[in-house]
């Protein structure tokens, strides 16, 4: 059998089955969109065999199965047109979808199709309100609560639980790739049992940068998003795996609490100084119990082939580095900033810190499997240690891939307190907007004008605010989000 016999992937008419509401954003991998889904939502979301075990698996309590969610979706088109459906396969983002199960805190899959006109892949997914460097810079000056954070934090954890249990890991956590909704207008009137006392829906999301643990070829060092990576790489460690996602989620739970980025260089030879400020010399021996960094002599040797010189200082506590009343989160991730990688806690183990009692995380039972070999579907074997799931595959099964939110470049200035925004749309309505929805309308959200029974989905008037851009090394977008925090008779992403 050959690998099209197993392909989840179709060709279908784009123009036949949405209609384009506005472009969201763009970067490497291509462009993204909102639109609008012509057909029955039941038939997008019909359970069929292919997408067992894949991202591509309904959740029962998706955003899009809300009806007064008007059928709308988010849209990533790929650029490149590539030449035969099978060569699909090995893109990224496709590997991870095909491979990870669904999750309630992953960014949820709907379809894969390639257009029959342009020949170009489209991925369809949810949309959600904003990330959560939106959610921070909104709530900059007025704290945010430790029962809101407690609650975001678990559910970022499940996500990335999940992901390394597949054998895979992120490579690219930070706040632009964990997309935020309210999680009234995400459930609406069916909030699922153990979420009632959520107040936001968290996913993490952009797979792009994903890898299989058993995958070690060609690991460059050139990932993640510098505020975010981990020494080792940053040292150009030839290996690295699952512990550079636990660094990157504890400098996102130190943001999420201080709303403010924890290392925020202003190039890689800043970033170093700016972990080893925090951390410490990775051989000074004069270290507290409460103290960053521990002991990584294999740091030095690394910085020694830089051609660095690692000044013999001190580190810093976690409590002088937390915002106050958050002791017992610094217990939880203290050990997310250790020099040495082996050194980290799992997510798994992360999980069962007593601060994490009573979340999310308490109700899940979850053991992290080791990478599974290559395995044969129906008489195919994936090339590259990589594993397929086709149509015959029991619920459950998992083969191995990824999906990239679309980015713009973040790699010039020092972050401050900007606005970072995409091309904004205003939509033209029959009605006025009312004063509750006027009060919600962000410049951050190019969709909160929209409402269900009035827009013309046709007449839409482009107008770029231009966006300032956070300090990295990577393309980064708030793509794939649409603020739509109205009443109950206007759409709700």
């Amino acid at each position: 059998m050959s690998v099209l016999d197993i392909l989840p992937i179709e060709y279908e008419s784009f123009l036949k089955s949405y209609y384009m509401i506005s472009r969201l954003g763009f970067g490497s991998f291509g462009c993204a969109i909102l639109a609008k889904y012509r057909k029955s939502i039941s038939e997008l979301l019909a359970p069929k065999p292919h997408k067992y075990g894949t991202l591509l698996e309904p959740l029962e309590h998706a955003s899009f199965t809300k009806p007064h969610a008007d059928g709308l979706v988010a849209i990533k088109v790929m650029k490149n047109q590539l030449r035969k459906p099978s060569d699909y396969l090995n893109v990224n983002e496709i590997k991870f979808i095909l491979s990870v199960p669904s999750h309630p805190n992953l960014l949820q899959i709907f379809d894969l199709f390639i257009d029959s006109t342009s020949g170009k892949l489209n991925i369809v997914m949810e949309p959600m309100d904003q990330n959560l460097y939106q959610f921070i810079q909104k709530h900059e000056g007025r704290p945010i609560a430790s029962w809101v954070v407690k609650s975001m934090l678990a559910q970022l954890l499940g996500a990335i639980r999940h992901i390394h249990s597949q054998g895979f890991f992120h490579r690219d956590v930070k706040p632009e790739n964990i997309l935020v909704s309210s999680a009234k207008h995400y459930y609406y009137k069916n909030i699922p049992a153990g979420k009632e006392n959520d107040a936001y829906v968290l996913k993490l999301c952009d797979y792009g940068l994903s890898r299989h643990v058993t995958n070690k070829k060609d690991l460059t060092q050139y990932v993640s998003t510098r505020w975010y990576r981990a020494p080792e790489i940053l040292l150009r460690r030839k290996s690295y795996s699952r512990p550079i996602d636990i660094w990157a989620f504890g400098s996102v739970a130190v943001e999420l609490v201080n709303c403010r980025p924890l290392f925020a260089g202003l190039n890689e030879t800043d970033q170093i100084w700016q972990i080893l400020t925090k951390l410490g010399h990775p051989l000074f021996q004069g270290r507290c119990s409460d103290d960053l960094g521990g002991i990584w002599p294999e740091a030095v040797q690394l910085a020694d082939k830089l051609g660095f010189i690692i000044p013999y200082i001190a580190g810093q506590t976690i409590q002088s580095i937390l915002r106050a009343d958050f002791e017992e989160l610094g217990e939880a991730i203290q050990a997310c900033f250790m020099w040495d990688p082996e050194e980290r806690p799992t997510a798994d183990i992360l999980c069962r810190h007593p601060y994490f009692k009573g979340t999310m995380l308490t109700e899940e039972s979850l053991e992290v499997s080791e990478p599974s070999s290559p395995l044969k579907v129906s008489g195919f074997e994936r090339e590259g240690g990589y594993l397929l799931v086709g149509p015959s595959c029991a619920k459950g099964t998992t083969s191995n891939l990824m999906i990239s939110l679309l980015q713009s470049d973040r790699n010039s200035k020092p972050r401050k307190a900007e606005l970072y925004s995409d091309p904004l749309y205003f939509f033209k309505t029959s009605s006025e907007s009312s004063d509750e929805l006027q009060a919600n309308l962000s410049l951050n959200n190019p969709f909160s004008s929209l409402q269900a029974t009035d827009t013309n989905y046709e007449e839409i008037l482009p107008f770029d605010q231009g966006h300032a851009k956070r300090t990295t090394s990577r393309y980064d977008d708030a793509a794939l989000q649409a603020d739509t925090s109205f009443e109950s008779h206007e759409i709700l992403c």
